[in-house]
C-alpha cells in the first residue's frame, strides 16, 4: 500500500510542479541545472530545475553497496536568501529510493520519503546544494519474505550542479 502511495506521490509531485511552471513562468525563463553527487550512501546524477515556487529536482544513480538503479524526485522551497536573490536556505522533501538493503546474497533498494533543510549555492554559472535531511524507509516484505519496519535515519548530502540550459539575460 505504501509503495503505491509513494508511486501516486511522485506523480502527482511532479505532475504539479510542471504545471505550476508552465503557468506562470514563460517557458524562455526557465533554467535547467545538471551535475552529481550524493546523498547518504547514494551516488547519483541529477537534473534540477528553479520555478517560481521553489526547486524541482530529479536523482537517479545507484546505492555504495547497491547494485540496482535508484531514484528519488523532490522539491525545495527557499526559507531565507543570505546573498543576491536565489542563495541561501531552502526547505524541501523527497520521494524515492531511500537505502538499500541486504537480502540474502543480494541487496534491494526501499522506498520512502525524506525531509530536508539544504543551503544553495546558485546563480546562472552555477547551483550547489549542501543537505541536511530526516528520512523514513516504508515498512515492506522483502524478497526472502522477511519484514522490513520503518526507520529513520539521517541523511547528508552534496551536489554540484552546471546550468545544462539557462535563458540569455533579457536585452541580449
Amino acid at each position: 500500500m505504501m509503495k503505491k502511495a509513494l508511486q501516486l506521490s511522485l506523480i502527482a509531485a511532479l505532475a504539479s510542479s510542471v504545471w505550476a511552471a508552465e503557468a506562470s513562468k514563460p517557458a524562455a525563463d526557465w533554467s535547467v541545472y545538471g551535475g552529481f553527487g550524493f546523498n547518504r550512501d547514494l551516488l547519483h546524477f541529477n537534473v534540477e530545475s528553479p520555478t517560481p515556487y521553489g526547486n524541482v529536482y530529479l536523482r537517479a544513480g545507484q546505492f555504495v553497496k547497491g547494485n540496482n538503479v535508484a531514484g528519488q524526485v523532490g522539491f525545495r522551497k527557499a526559507y531565507s536568501y543570505t546573498e543576491g536573490d536565489q542563495t541561501g536556505y531552502y526547505v524541501g522533501a523527497y520521494v524515492g529510493h531511500v537505502r538499500s538493503v541486504k537480502v540474502g546474497d543480494k541487496r534491494e533498494n526501499v522506498l520512502g520519503v525524506g525531509g530536508e533543510m539544504s543551503y544553495l549555492w546558485q546563480n546562472s554559472r552555477r547551483l550547489n546544494a549542501f543537505t541536511l535531511g530526516l528520512a523514513l524507509s516504508d515498512a515492506t516484505k522483502l524478497s526472502d519474505g522477511s519484514q522490513l519496519d520503518h526507520e529513520p535515519f539521517f541523511a547528508v548530502g552534496y551536489t554540484i550542479q552546471a546550468p545544462l540550459w539557462h535563458p540569455k539575460a533579457k536585452g541580449q
